[in-house]
């Protein structure tokens, strides 16, 4: 399949939307959600997280059983500060389970987080891990809370863990050498 634009992406999730209501097949609509799906980019770019939730509504009624969508549209109403309505959305997603399930489940923790609630925040990014225990964005995070929460020790161990899970993300590893420094300081 050919690269696309945005434009085209949107566009084209619009015609899935369409073709959907016309009673398509429905795993040929599956593998060309799935396409668009896999380019998030397309869908939710940082200029359009209103209309790219739009369209996720949109395929999510055309279409209910396609539950990926459903972590997207989370996303989407996450980076939009619409905890509230992200929230089900995420917890759907996470419950579905699939391969983006941890990263559902950690963007639900960055929910909870920005909603006030610590405890909740952390109980998500260590679902995260229980899914995928190699989730660096997910020790990251919850390596942030433990740190805050004055749990250094251990959140030094999850800003390894996050180092060593994805090595080409620099601020993984300037947060855990600037942690260590702290508790070598502390000594």
């Amino acid at each position: 399949m050919a690269a696309h634009t945005r434009s085209e992406a949107k566009t084209d999730c619009v015609e899935v939307v369409r073709l959907s209501r016309a009673a398509l097949p429905r795993r040929n609509i599956a593998e060309y959600a799935w396409f668009l799906l896999m380019h998030p980019e397309n869908l939710i770019g940082a200029d359009q997280n209103e209309e790219g939730a739009a369209v996720l509504r949109e395929a999510l009624a055309a279409a209910p059983w396609f539950t990926p969508a459903r972590g997207l549209l989370g996303i989407a109403l996450a980076k939009q500060g619409r905890y509230e309505a992200a929230e089900p959305e995420l917890r759907a997603a996470v419950a579905a389970g699939g391969p983006a399930a941890p990263d559902d489940a950690v963007v639900l923790g960055q929910v909870r987080q920005a909603r006030g609630d610590r405890a909740g925040a952390e109980r998500w990014w260590r679902e995260a891990l229980r899914l995928d225990p190699r989730s660096a964005d997910a020790h990251y995070w919850l390596a942030g809370a433990l740190a805050a929460s004055g749990r250094r020790a251990e959140a030094l161990q999850h800003l390894e863990a996050a180092a060593q899970a994805a090595p080409g993300r620099a601020e993984f590893a300037r947060a855990r050498d600037e942690l260590a420094r702290v508790l070598q300081a502390a000594k």
